[in-house]
């Protein structure tokens, strides 16, 4: 989040829409909490992995494992690994060539750099659900975008959903975490869309009188439903 905020100050840039995914959309996420009027909106794509409540001894155990075998198995082998993750490989199913690419630049990561991201970056990093207070204090615009088979993301992004008070959320269909390689047409027309409401000053802010009016006909029906119940069992016959 700091190095956002550096190099934002070497641009002269005051304050920028932030797009992120993955870990780099974590990023932005926190980087909206330091600095709140910085960010003029947020798209943050495919991150919570690990933050479920359910998921974090085993995310912590998978990432202390992963370190290592960054450095004892080589890139060659975990981009293969990666590539093939249940999360990544509908890419290739999709479009085979852009996932052989997507695997070559795995390749040329450094296998230290890998290492050191995986335990020092996100095997330590503060669960996104443990940041929930905070985030419902956030006014800045969030869109947040997902596949619906990017499985260990889903349930952080409808808690994410819950909480941002000014968020958004889209997921596309038959989708994993490469949602920007996957579906480019889809996901960048709905950051064009996010963004120029954003500008024209036309996104959600809670909508608290809808809200309101959505509780006030949640309790009507309700009361309407029990009535209508009580009128049935007392019809004679109502109990054949």
């Amino acid at each position: 989040m700091n190095d956002i905020a550096a190099v934002m100050r070497g641009l002269a840039v005051e304050h920028a829409h932030l797009v992120g995914l993955s870990m780099c959309g974590y990023a932005a996420l926190q980087f909206g909490l330091r600095y709140p009027k910085r960010a003029s909106a947020i798209v943050a794509a495919g991150v919570g992995s690990g933050s479920a409540p359910s998921q974090q001894d085993a995310w912590s155990r998978e990432t202390s494992i992963l370190a290592r075998a960054f450095i004892e198995r080589g890139m060659d082998a975990m981009a293969r690994r990666m590539a093939h993750g249940q999360t990544r490989i509908q890419l290739k199913y999709k479009d085979t060539r852009s996932w052989e690419e997507f695997q070559e630049r795995l390749r040329h990561h450094s296998p230290l750099g890998m290492s050191n991201t995986m335990a020092r970056c996100q095997g330590v990093r503060p669960p996104l659900h443990d940041l929930a207070d905070q985030f419902s204090t956030m006014r800045t615009p969030v869109l947040l975008a997902l596949g619906d088979e990017d499985a260990p993301c889903l349930e952080t992004n409808l808690m994410l959903k819950a909480v941002l008070p000014n968020a958004g959320l889209w997921i596309c269909p038959n989708t994993g975490h490469t949602i920007n390689l996957e579906e480019p047409t889809a996901f960048n027309a709905q950051l064009d869309s996010f963004l120029a409401a954003v500008e024209r000053g036309s996104w959600r802010r809670g909508h608290p009188e809808i809200e309101a009016e959505s509780d006030l006909k949640l309790e009507m029906t309700c009361d309407t439903r029990t009535k209508a119940v009580a009128r049935y069992c007392n019809t004679p016959g109502a109990s054949q």
